[in-house]
């Protein structure tokens, strides 16, 4: 038997209610009348990427000012949404259906609510074959919460706290560019505070938690005829800052992503501890060429401390050593031709003693410490790299067509 979900061709934006088909056919031909099926429908978190935009980030959730618990280390990666609600999948309610006399039906998904980002409704139609045995077929459909998406791309994921420099793409839902587009960008100052707290059994964890605040309008104009804004100028606070892009479509529908990055001012680089031995080591590129210098930037829960950095492919390559600091927690190494295709750099810290704090006889809080990362780069891929593209004319052929690729 053959089962079909179709969803409406064009986008859906900003609707509550999904019309969906539902059919089902034998193989031999002849549509499946009268037969029971069982709809269920789950509501989850969608990424929107675009092809010629890799390096922008589209995704923001509404950012809630305030302090907010975080259970340990977050596993984000930079450019993503760090301090927004987590959005969790939730399923909407299961409806009985019944086909008609030719096997198909005209149903929907209702109750839907506002959404303020992208989703994926995952739906999944389940019936039984002539044998009993249960069968599902599955559809995602997108939902968009504006016409329009708006991305960003700073310049690094480090920025000095009196030049900060960024572009602001707008784009439709098919990636096109979106020229003279109204834009603004906010920014928000990010400040995490860990302490330790006493557990069951004299034990001790660390505890985080992350204080958002808007700083103001950082940027504000509209796009080219590329569907750009360059936004360059002093930043009004210094640490971890989003930066929070907003967009409106012709219909007052409000598209927004955030990225999280560093300015580097004259204070300590701090970042929260974890109950583990990993911190997050984080290139400023994806990619070098042989001559490059590569910059790491060490995420470490610590104001100072010695780092031994080896850079490791089938075996060590390299070994380097270098005392970090809480003001600039900075790795940066030559990248070497033998370093092709790829290396991983990992980096140790390790902390000294420090404080006078005693201890106890199960607990040390000033004992030696230390935390390791491990961060991945491409070399000389640009040298051998052959930009091939494969398109049909067609996206659907039958069997036995011939197909036509360029």
């Amino acid at each position: 038997m053959k089962a079909v979900i179709q969803a409406p061709a064009k986008p859906l934006v900003n609707i509550r209610e999904i019309p969906l088909d539902l059919s089902v056919s034998y193989l031999s031909g002849g549509g499946a009348s009268l037969l029971p099926i069982r709809l269920r429908a789950e509501v989850q978190p969608k990424t929107v990427a675009f092809k010629d935009y890799e390096d922008y980030s589209f995704n923001g959730s509404p950012l809630k000012e305030g302090i907010t618990p975080v259970s340990g280390r977050d596993d984000l990666e930079e450019g993503q949404d760090a301090v927004a609600t987590t959005d969790k999948p939730f399923k909407l309610p299961t409806q009985e259906l019944k086909l008609d006399n030719q096997g198909v039906l005209r149903s929907s998904l209702h109750g839907l609510p506002h959404f303020t980002t992208a989703r994926d409704i995952h739906v999944e139609m389940e019936f039984k074959d002539p044998n009993g045995e249960i069968q599902t077929a599955a559809a995602r459909i997108p939902l968009y919460p504006s016409r329009l998406a708006v991305g960003i791309r700073p310049d690094s994921w480090t920025a000095a706290q009196d030049n900060l420099n960024y572009k602001v793409a707008v784009v439709d839902l098919q990636g096109k560019p979106a020229p003279h587009v109204e834009a603004m960008v906010d920014i928000y100052r990010q400040q995490t505070y860990s302490h330790r707290v006493r557990l069951v059994g004299g034990f001790y964890a660390y505890k985080n938690s992350r204080e958002v605040k808007k700083i103001g309008r950082h940027c504000q104009g509209r796009t080219d005829a590329m569907g750009l804004l360059t936004c360059q100028g002093p930043s009004a606070a210094s640490g971890s800052v989003i930066l929070r892009a907003e967009v409106r479509d012709e219909s007052g529908l409000v598209s927004a992503a955030n990225y999280d990055l560093w300015v580097a001012g004259k204070d300590d680089w701090w970042f929260e501890g974890g109950n583990d031995d990993r911190i997050d080591v984080l290139p400023e590129k994806k990619k070098y060429e042989p001559g490059d210098k590569a910059k790491f930037q060490v995420r470490m829960p610590f104001r100072e401390g010695t780092a031994l950095i080896t850079v490791e492919r089938e075996g060590i390559l390299d070994v380097y050593t270098k005392r970090l600091s809480g003001k600039s927690p900075l790795v940066e190494i030559p990248v070497k031709k033998h370093y092709a295709p790829n290396v991983f750099v990992s980096v140790l810290v390790v902390r000294g003693r420090v404080g006078n704090a005693q201890p106890t006889a199960t607990f040390d809080p000033g004992k030696p410490t230390y935390k390791l990362g491990v961060a991945e780069i491409l070399v000389g891929s640009q040298a051998h790299r052959l930009d091939v593209q494969v398109v049909p004319e067609q996206t659907i052929y039958k069997v036995r067509d011939a197909m036509i690729v360029r």
